[in-house]
Protein backbone atom coordinates (compact mmCIF):
# COMPACT_ATOMS: atom_id res chain seq x y z
CA UNK A 1 0.00 0.00 0.00
CA UNK A 2 1.78 3.19 -1.26
CA UNK A 3 2.35 5.72 2.23
CA UNK A 4 0.20 8.36 2.46
CA UNK A 5 1.93 11.91 2.02
CA UNK A 6 1.06 14.71 4.53
CA UNK A 7 1.54 18.48 4.67
CA UNK A 8 0.58 18.52 8.56
CA UNK A 9 3.12 16.10 9.61
CA UNK A 10 3.28 12.81 11.02
CA UNK A 11 2.49 11.10 14.76
CA UNK A 12 2.84 7.80 15.70
CA UNK A 13 0.03 5.19 16.73
CA UNK A 14 -0.11 1.83 18.01
CA UNK A 15 -2.08 -0.26 15.44
CA UNK A 16 -3.30 -3.72 14.71
CA UNK A 17 -2.64 -5.40 11.41
CA UNK A 18 -5.35 -7.07 9.72
CA UNK A 19 -3.18 -8.96 7.73
CA UNK A 20 -0.88 -10.02 9.91
CA UNK A 21 -3.05 -9.96 13.32
CA UNK A 22 0.01 -8.24 14.91
CA UNK A 23 0.16 -4.52 16.37
CA UNK A 24 2.87 -2.20 15.49
CA UNK A 25 3.71 1.27 16.18
CA UNK A 26 3.68 2.84 12.88
CA UNK A 27 4.00 6.88 11.40
CA UNK A 28 0.97 8.13 10.46
CA UNK A 29 -0.42 11.79 8.96
CA UNK A 30 -1.82 13.94 11.48
CA UNK A 31 -5.77 14.30 11.02
CA UNK A 32 -6.89 17.39 9.43
CA UNK A 33 -9.55 18.97 12.12
CA UNK A 34 -13.14 19.38 10.48
CA UNK A 35 -15.64 22.27 10.67
CA UNK A 36 -16.99 20.48 14.04
CA UNK A 37 -14.13 18.55 15.36
CA UNK A 38 -11.23 19.67 17.60
CA UNK A 39 -8.09 18.93 17.14
CA UNK A 40 -6.33 16.84 20.37
CA UNK A 41 -2.30 16.49 20.85
CA UNK A 42 -2.46 13.38 23.25
CA UNK A 43 -0.75 13.72 26.62
CA UNK A 44 -1.65 10.08 27.80
CA UNK A 45 -3.73 7.31 26.66
CA UNK A 46 -5.18 3.93 28.03
CA UNK A 47 -6.19 0.53 26.69
CA UNK A 48 -9.46 -0.79 26.84
CA UNK A 49 -10.10 -4.65 27.24
CA UNK A 50 -11.99 -4.41 23.60
CA UNK A 51 -8.74 -3.09 22.02
CA UNK A 52 -7.81 -6.87 22.55
CA UNK A 53 -10.83 -8.18 20.81
CA UNK A 54 -8.88 -7.77 17.46
CA UNK A 55 -7.32 -10.73 18.13
CA UNK A 56 -10.30 -13.02 19.03
CA UNK A 57 -12.02 -13.02 15.01
CA UNK A 58 -15.42 -13.66 16.39
CA UNK A 59 -15.86 -10.91 18.56
CA UNK A 60 -14.94 -8.10 16.96
CA UNK A 61 -16.60 -5.83 14.41
CA UNK A 62 -14.99 -6.03 10.81
CA UNK A 63 -12.48 -3.27 10.56
CA UNK A 64 -12.81 -0.70 7.94
CA UNK A 65 -9.32 -0.03 7.41
CA UNK A 66 -5.95 -2.58 7.26
CA UNK A 67 -5.04 -1.01 10.20
CA UNK A 68 -6.66 -0.20 13.29
CA UNK A 69 -5.57 2.26 15.79
CA UNK A 70 -5.59 1.04 19.44
CA UNK A 71 -7.00 2.88 22.10
CA UNK A 72 -9.92 5.16 22.83
CA UNK A 73 -9.44 6.39 26.07
CA UNK A 74 -7.41 9.26 26.13
CA UNK A 75 -6.45 12.84 27.82
CA UNK A 76 -4.69 16.23 26.29
CA UNK A 77 -4.76 19.54 24.96
CA UNK A 78 -6.79 21.35 22.54
CA UNK A 79 -4.32 22.40 19.51
CA UNK A 80 -6.49 23.08 16.57
CA UNK A 81 -10.70 24.25 17.14
CA UNK A 82 -13.17 23.58 13.92
CA UNK A 83 -14.45 26.83 12.64
CA UNK A 84 -18.18 25.40 13.70
CA UNK A 85 -17.24 24.21 17.12
CA UNK A 86 -17.90 25.64 20.22
CA UNK A 87 -17.29 25.68 23.71
CA UNK A 88 -13.60 24.93 23.39
CA UNK A 89 -10.36 26.65 22.21
CA UNK A 90 -6.84 26.16 22.11
CA UNK A 91 -4.75 24.82 24.72
CA UNK A 92 -7.84 23.68 26.54
CA UNK A 93 -7.26 20.27 28.46
CA UNK A 94 -9.67 17.25 27.48
CA UNK A 95 -10.72 13.99 27.71
CA UNK A 96 -11.27 11.28 30.46
CA UNK A 97 -11.56 7.32 30.48
CA UNK A 98 -14.62 8.20 29.17
CA UNK A 99 -15.00 4.56 28.49
CA UNK A 100 -14.35 2.47 31.44
CA UNK A 101 -15.76 5.14 33.95
CA UNK A 102 -19.06 4.82 31.94
CA UNK A 103 -18.68 0.82 31.50
CA UNK A 104 -18.35 0.22 35.06
CA UNK A 105 -20.89 3.27 36.45
CA UNK A 106 -23.57 1.97 34.30
CA UNK A 107 -23.23 -1.51 34.85
CA UNK A 108 -23.60 -0.57 38.57
CA UNK A 109 -26.32 1.73 37.87
CA UNK A 110 -28.57 -0.49 35.79
CA UNK A 111 -28.33 -3.11 38.07
CA UNK A 112 -31.22 -1.49 39.61
CA UNK A 113 -30.29 -2.25 43.42
CA UNK A 114 -31.53 -0.16 46.30
CA UNK A 115 -29.00 0.41 49.21
CA UNK A 116 -27.95 -1.78 51.73
CA UNK A 117 -27.87 -4.62 48.65
CA UNK A 118 -25.62 -7.11 47.92
CA UNK A 119 -23.64 -7.13 44.53
CA UNK A 120 -20.66 -9.70 43.32
CA UNK A 121 -17.74 -7.59 41.42
CA UNK A 122 -16.82 -10.79 39.06
CA UNK A 123 -13.06 -9.84 38.44
CA UNK A 124 -11.42 -6.81 39.89
CA UNK A 125 -9.07 -5.53 37.20
CA UNK A 126 -9.62 -2.49 34.67
CA UNK A 127 -12.80 -2.18 35.06
CA UNK A 128 -13.76 -3.69 38.25
CA UNK A 129 -11.91 -1.97 40.58
CA UNK A 130 -13.78 1.15 39.10
CA UNK A 131 -17.03 -0.41 39.80
CA UNK A 132 -16.39 -1.36 43.34
CA UNK A 133 -15.87 1.97 43.93
CA UNK A 134 -19.49 2.79 42.11
CA UNK A 135 -20.99 0.56 43.77
CA UNK A 136 -19.78 1.46 47.39
CA UNK A 137 -20.66 4.85 46.78
CA UNK A 138 -23.77 4.24 45.60
CA UNK A 139 -24.52 2.49 48.98
CA UNK A 140 -24.36 -1.56 48.55
CA UNK A 141 -22.54 -4.35 49.81
CA UNK A 142 -19.56 -5.72 47.72
CA UNK A 143 -17.87 -9.18 47.37
CA UNK A 144 -15.09 -8.81 45.26
CA UNK A 145 -14.42 -12.41 43.16
CA UNK A 146 -11.53 -12.47 41.00
CA UNK A 147 -8.11 -15.27 40.65
CA UNK A 148 -5.42 -12.67 41.70
CA UNK A 149 -4.54 -12.49 44.91
CA UNK A 150 -3.40 -8.62 44.17
CA UNK A 151 -6.78 -7.83 42.78
CA UNK A 152 -8.60 -8.70 45.73
CA UNK A 153 -6.08 -7.15 48.26
CA UNK A 154 -7.21 -3.80 46.19
CA UNK A 155 -10.20 -4.82 46.42
CA UNK A 156 -10.33 -4.59 49.67
CA UNK A 157 -8.32 -0.66 50.14
CA UNK A 158 -11.27 0.13 47.81
CA UNK A 159 -13.85 -0.74 50.53
CA UNK A 160 -14.95 -4.22 49.37
CA UNK A 161 -17.23 -6.10 52.30
CA UNK A 162 -16.13 -9.55 51.13
CA UNK A 163 -13.76 -10.73 49.05
CA UNK A 164 -13.11 -14.27 47.23
CA UNK A 165 -10.32 -15.99 45.57
CA UNK A 166 -12.49 -18.19 42.87
CA UNK A 167 -9.51 -20.80 42.25
CA UNK A 168 -8.25 -21.26 45.55
CA UNK A 169 -11.22 -21.21 47.78
CA UNK A 170 -13.50 -24.07 46.77
CA UNK A 171 -16.02 -23.26 48.84
CA UNK A 172 -16.49 -19.45 47.93
CA UNK A 173 -20.03 -20.03 46.95
CA UNK A 174 -21.60 -21.17 50.12
CA UNK A 175 -19.23 -18.46 51.45
CA UNK A 176 -20.99 -15.89 49.45
CA UNK A 177 -24.49 -17.49 50.07
CA UNK A 178 -23.77 -17.67 53.73
CA UNK A 179 -22.14 -13.94 54.25
CA UNK A 180 -25.19 -12.41 51.56
CA UNK A 181 -28.38 -14.61 53.43
CA UNK A 182 -29.14 -16.31 50.36
CA UNK A 183 -26.99 -14.93 47.53
CA UNK A 184 -26.04 -11.46 46.10
CA UNK A 185 -29.00 -9.72 43.86
CA UNK A 186 -26.76 -8.68 41.42
CA UNK A 187 -23.43 -9.88 39.93
CA UNK A 188 -22.05 -7.72 37.39
CA UNK A 189 -18.95 -9.91 35.01
CA UNK A 190 -16.42 -8.02 33.83
CA UNK A 191 -13.89 -10.54 33.90
CA UNK A 192 -13.84 -11.79 29.90
CA UNK A 193 -12.82 -15.17 31.63
CA UNK A 194 -16.00 -17.82 30.35
CA UNK A 195 -15.31 -19.84 33.87
CA UNK A 196 -16.63 -16.52 35.31
CA UNK A 197 -19.93 -16.48 33.27
CA UNK A 198 -20.05 -20.22 33.90
CA UNK A 199 -20.31 -19.63 37.69
CA UNK A 200 -21.58 -15.94 38.46
CA UNK A 201 -25.07 -16.94 38.18
CA UNK A 202 -24.05 -19.88 41.68
CA UNK A 203 -23.56 -16.32 43.53
CA UNK A 204 -27.06 -15.14 42.68
CA UNK A 205 -30.15 -15.58 44.87
CA UNK A 206 -33.31 -16.60 43.35
CA UNK A 207 -34.32 -14.10 40.59
CA UNK A 208 -30.63 -12.25 40.84
CA UNK A 209 -29.74 -10.54 38.01
CA UNK A 210 -26.36 -11.26 36.26
CA UNK A 211 -24.93 -7.94 34.24
CA UNK A 212 -22.69 -8.76 31.10
CA UNK A 213 -19.92 -6.68 30.35
CA UNK A 214 -16.67 -8.45 29.96
CA UNK A 215 -16.31 -10.06 26.34
CA UNK A 216 -15.31 -13.62 26.67
CA UNK A 217 -13.10 -14.81 23.53
CA UNK A 218 -16.05 -17.54 22.91
CA UNK A 219 -19.82 -17.19 23.03
CA UNK A 220 -21.09 -17.77 25.99
CA UNK A 221 -24.01 -20.62 27.41
CA UNK A 222 -26.57 -20.59 29.28
CA UNK A 223 -29.56 -22.56 30.42
CA UNK A 224 -32.69 -21.97 28.83
CA UNK A 225 -34.87 -23.59 32.04
CA UNK A 226 -33.25 -21.01 34.92
CA UNK A 227 -34.49 -18.18 32.91
CA UNK A 228 -37.42 -19.41 32.22
CA UNK A 229 -38.18 -20.21 35.84
CA UNK A 230 -36.68 -17.02 36.97
CA UNK A 231 -33.55 -18.49 38.39
CA UNK A 232 -31.79 -15.37 37.46
CA UNK A 233 -32.00 -12.86 35.12
CA UNK A 234 -29.45 -11.18 32.55
CA UNK A 235 -29.16 -7.91 31.24
CA UNK A 236 -26.54 -6.29 29.69
CA UNK A 237 -25.43 -2.49 29.88
CA UNK A 238 -24.67 -0.55 26.81
CA UNK A 239 -22.55 2.66 27.62
CA UNK A 240 -19.71 4.99 25.88
CA UNK A 241 -21.61 7.02 23.90
CA UNK A 242 -21.65 10.69 24.32
CA UNK A 243 -25.04 11.01 25.78
CA UNK A 244 -24.36 8.61 28.29
CA UNK A 245 -20.48 9.83 29.44
CA UNK A 246 -21.99 13.38 31.24
CA UNK A 247 -23.36 11.59 34.31
CA UNK A 248 -20.82 8.89 35.22
CA UNK A 249 -18.23 11.83 34.80
CA UNK A 250 -19.50 13.94 37.42
CA UNK A 251 -20.46 10.87 39.78
CA UNK A 252 -17.11 10.23 39.58
CA UNK A 253 -16.26 13.94 40.43
CA UNK A 254 -18.11 14.20 43.25
CA UNK A 255 -17.21 10.70 44.75
CA UNK A 256 -13.78 10.98 44.22
CA UNK A 257 -13.34 8.21 42.17
CA UNK A 258 -10.25 7.26 40.57
CA UNK A 259 -8.71 4.64 38.47
CA UNK A 260 -5.42 3.10 39.46
CA UNK A 261 -3.20 3.72 36.44
CA UNK A 262 0.42 2.21 35.53
CA UNK A 263 2.02 4.11 33.33
CA UNK A 264 4.39 3.66 29.98
CA UNK A 265 6.55 6.59 28.65
CA UNK A 266 7.29 5.03 25.56
CA UNK A 267 4.64 3.85 23.37
CA UNK A 268 6.86 0.93 21.98
CA UNK A 269 6.00 -0.58 25.25
CA UNK A 270 2.56 -1.37 23.82
CA UNK A 271 3.38 -4.82 23.78
CA UNK A 272 4.25 -5.20 27.23
CA UNK A 273 0.66 -3.50 28.64
CA UNK A 274 -1.09 -6.05 25.86
CA UNK A 275 0.63 -8.53 27.95
CA UNK A 276 0.00 -7.48 31.12
CA UNK A 277 -3.98 -6.67 30.34
CA UNK A 278 -4.04 -10.75 28.57
CA UNK A 279 -2.69 -12.27 31.79
CA UNK A 280 -5.28 -9.71 33.88
CA UNK A 281 -3.28 -10.59 37.54
CA UNK A 282 -2.48 -6.88 37.50
CA UNK A 283 -4.98 -4.82 39.56
CA UNK A 284 -6.03 -0.96 37.32
CA UNK A 285 -5.22 0.33 34.31
CA UNK A 286 -2.35 0.65 32.07
CA UNK A 287 -1.63 3.85 30.08
CA UNK A 288 1.05 5.25 27.94
CA UNK A 289 2.10 8.90 28.73
CA UNK A 290 3.15 10.98 25.64
CA UNK A 291 6.55 13.48 26.45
Amino acid sequence: MSPIVSARGYMKAAQFSTITKKITVNQVPIPECGENEILIKNTCASLCHSDLMHFWDNTVEPATTENVTIGHENTGVVVEVGKNTTGFKVGDKVGCLGCSYACSYHAVDQCDLEKGQWVAVVGCGGLGHLGIQYAKSMGFNVVAVDISDAQLENAKFLGADMTCNSLTEKDYVDQVKNQTKGGCHAAIVFSAALIAYHNAPKLLRVNGLMMIVGIPPQSISISALDILLGRYRIKGASSGTPRTMKTPIQFSHENNIKPHITTFNNLDDIHEVIRLMSEGKTAGRFGVVFN
